[in-house]
């Protein structure tokens, strides 16, 4: 069982030591074929040497019992062993019956050595005499102790592998995962794949241990990165299983064709109560149930009475008509099961059910580069007016949990208004803006942001950061009783030069202003509040806006002072277009408990903002975050049976779905589907061929915007180890950089040959 590293052939294993790997749950022999390891087994080869001794052993001391071995001598044989010398010769004549009968079953284990197998004496070997002690250490694969620095895999970015080893062992594992190609006296060469790593996922082996046995062999060079893996390795091996795990199949019955709502019901809260509801549609009177619970249903429906055209039946004949075997790839994810169709005019339970999965879920976290500590944070606040005809309650002595807040009377009043807050900077400068959200000189077009800054040096956290920007720009205090902060949504890179240049890294903190009452805010003169209401961005009725921010490209290509290079860029790419949402300018007046709230509400706003402003960039972004989380999981159209899918081909299980399509011109990738905050950074260039050439060379984006979208489609119960953004914007943005080398490479050749045709039509011809 124990390989020396030295570049041996060790014997194939006993039938004792196969027997103990099968018993064990590390290998398996699926319906008779080989041997195969198990997810189990993998996870026990990233253990210490002596971790995976004494976990064979507890198993064999389980053997042992049920061989009716005496458990006394069995142990204190072991223990014998652990304190023996290791290269001196024992006598086995005075070992007890169970003690004879371990030496063959130790000699398999690697424990003890014999000249042969009927030999009266025995050595301990160098795994023996540690039993009990981790002192010295255990040789590795290499002859030398165990430790971090020891390990033998260089992995490249390129996704290729070097294993310097010899050892048949290490050799056989990394085979598991990694597709070999050359073989050396004491070097391995291969690479990683889909197909290889598809293998693994095949026999059990999941992303995170591939992971996690290439950083316990990383080479001591390796150990030299941060982080020690390529990131991009990381993420394309968890895609790679993302994509066998996106579905997942289950066999059952479904159950329709009910002739009244009372039947439907009484077989539905049947099925509910042995727990074998998958699906249900309440509308379309169907269900789907596991297979193992149609027996029940079967003779539920069978014994219950019917009423049908007004003559009473057994439930049985209808059932003989509607039983149909379905086999059924269904997406669950972790509330894939909610199909509730949403008729609301109030945003009101819509930022309920958002807030609520905010807080419980826990944001992805970006850590700072060492190249680029910079950081910032903002702050999306949201607040609730009261109606008009509700009376103000007094402000709680406590600050309100969110279920609290919600389930008060005046919050749930239909005329009650859920509003965002905007700013709009004029003519801000980098002193007075910390953070980099003003108006970019790219672009001559007003529009707004969210309060906050970047990160100073005596900050506690992005959160004190975004609590001390808001405070010292528009005069509202975060920390006071009236607020509470709901939680964080995911970082977002802010990069420059088309991706390649990391800024910083963005954290958005969203807040709730918990009482009507809260104190006014005093902006500085430069900023403008606007209060927008939700029900204009969220409303199934009345979507918002959209509209389109033009940028000079030239601006994100070209050096600032570099007018000649400026205009030849402009001439040869054009401009950019983003997306973008049309907001009024001046929002209606907000009804306070009191004229003095009313008043100075909109404090700083001058009389000269008539200009209609615009939501873009990382403020649309941000603010699409929001709104995904209001999102509902959409169904899966596998439940609908063709007459129905007719009639309803468009239909979501959520009213947000239709209001945050983006219009027709940004429409390629589906975005109403996927993560929309992609929305707001997918640029498209005037020239058609540059969208063109993007296209050609962004396969790899788009694959990484279907992983995204599986995992939105599921209820946001994707794996928040992926960077879906930064993963996204980096393949986009390398598609866009290529796609204009062509485009420039293509337009300087036409230039030329332009030039040279001119020269040869008037001096040669």
């Amino acid at each position: 069982m124990v390989s020396s590293g030295t570049g041996q052939n060790p014997p194939k294993p006993s039938t004792g030591v196969l027997y103990l790997l099968q018993r064990s749950g590390l290998m398996v022999s699926p319906r008779g074929s080989p041997l195969q390891i198990t997810s189990v087994g993998f996870q026990f080869l990233l253990q210490s040497p002596h971790d995976q001794l004494w976990a064979l052993l507890l198993q064999y001391l389980d053997m042992a019992e049920q061989r009716q071995m005496d458990l006394v001598e069995v142990l204190n044989f072991l223990f014998m062993l652990s304190a023996m010398q290791l290269g001196r010769e024992y006598s086995t004549e005075k070992l007890g019956v169970s003690q004879n009968a371990m030496l063959e079953d130790l000699r398999d284990y690697g424990l003890i050595w014999q000249r042969r197998p009927s030999s009266k004496r025995f050595s301990p070997t160098r795994l023996a005499t540690t039993l009990t002690s981790s002192s010295p250490p255990l040789p590795t694969t290499s002859g030398t102790s165990a430790g971090p620095q020891d390990g033998f895999i260089v992995l490249e970015t390129n996704y290729r592998i070097y294993a310097y080893t010899d050892n048949p062992l290490q050799t056989a594992i990394l085979n598991l995962f990694v597709s070999l190609k050359y073989r050396f006296p004491n070097l391995v060469v291969g690479s990683i794949n889909r197909d290889s790593v598809k293998k693994a996922l095949v026999n059990g082996i999941s992303a995170d241990q591939i992971i996690t046995y290439l950083i316990a062999h990383a080479h001591p060079q390796m150990r030299k990165n941060n982080p020690l893996i390529p990131v991009t390795v990381q993420d394309q091996i968890r895609l790679w299983e993302l994509e066998r795990n996106r579905l997942k199949s289950a066999e059952g019955y479904l159950y329709t064709s009910f002739t009244s709502q009372a039947d439907y019901e009484l077989v539905l809260n049947y099925a509910k109560e042995l727990d074998v509801v998958l699906w249900e549609n309440g509308a379309k009177r169907c269900f789907f149930g596991r297979l193992e619970g149609h027996a029940n249903i079967r003779g539920f429906i069978e014994r219950s009475p019917l009423q049908k055209d007004g003559r009473d039946l057994e439930l049985g004949s209808l059932g003989e008509r509607t039983r149909e075997v379905v086999v059924l790839k269904i997406e669950f994810g972790a509330q894939a099961m909610e199909m509730t169709t949403m008729a609301t005019e109030t945003p009101i339970p819509l930022l309920a059910r958002a807030l609520h999965r905010i807080r419980s879920t826990p944001p992805r976290i970006i850590a700072s580069p060492p190249t680029q500590p910079r950081r910032a944070s903002v702050a999306l606040i949201i607040r609730v007016v009261p109606s008009s005809s509700t009376p103000i309650p007094p402000s709680p002595a406590t600050q309100l949990t969110l279920s609290e807040f919600f389930e008060q009377q005046w919050v749930n009043d239909p005329n009650a208004r859920p509003e965002i807050l905007f700013l709009h900077r004029h003519n801000a400068s980098a002193d007075e803006v910390s953070l980099a959200q003003s108006r970019s000189p790219s672009t001559r077009e007003p529009h707004v942001a969210f309060p906050g800054g970047r990160t100073g040096p005596e900050d506690e956290g992005g959160l004190y950061t975004a609590m001390r920007q808001t405070w010292e720009e528009i005069g509202i205090d975060l920390a006071e009783h009236q607020y509470t902060c709901v939680g964080q949504l995911d970082d977002r890179e802010i990069t420059t030069s088309l991706g390649k240049r990391l800024l910083m890294i963005l954290s958005p903190f969203v807040f709730l202003q918990l009482t009507p009452n809260a104190p006014a805010p005093d902006p500085i003169e430069s900023t403008t509040l606007h209060w927008t209401p939700l029900a204009s961005l969220v409303s199934p009725s009345s979507p918002p806006r959209w509209s389109t921010v033009t940028v000079d490209a030239a601006s994100r290509l070209a050096p600032k002072h570099s007018t000649a290079l400026r205009l030849l860029i402009r001439l040869l790419i054009g401009t950019m277009e983003y997306p973008a949402i049309l907001l009024d300018p001046n929002p209606s007046p907000t009804p306070l408990a009191n004229e003095k709230s009313e008043s100075t509400l909109e404090k700083g706003v001058p009389t000269r903002s008539s200009q209609t402003l615009k939501l873009w960039g990382l403020s649309l972004g941000m603010m699409l975050d929001l709104m995904s989380y209001m999102i509902f999981p959409a169904p899966t159209s596998g439940f609908s049976r063709p007459e129905e899918d007719e009639e309803s081909d468009s239909a979501t299980s959520s009213p947000l779905l239709g209001s945050m399509q983006l219009p027709a011109d940004f429409d390629t990738l589906r975005m109403d589907v996927v993560a929309p905050s992609l929305a707001s950074v997918f640029p498209r260039f005037s020239y058609p061929d540059v969208n063109f050439w993007i296209w050609v060379f962004g396969k790899r984006y788009r694959s990484v915007v279907r992983g995204w979208e599986a995992s939105v489609r599921s209820g946001r119960s994707n794996d928040r180890r992926i960077n879906w953004s930064g993963s996204a914007l980096s393949t986009f943005y390398a598609a866009i950089r290529k796609a204009l080398v062509v485009v420039i490479a293509a337009r300087a050749f036409g230039i030329l040959l332009a030039f040279a045709f001119a020269v040869w039509w008037l001096f040669v011809r």
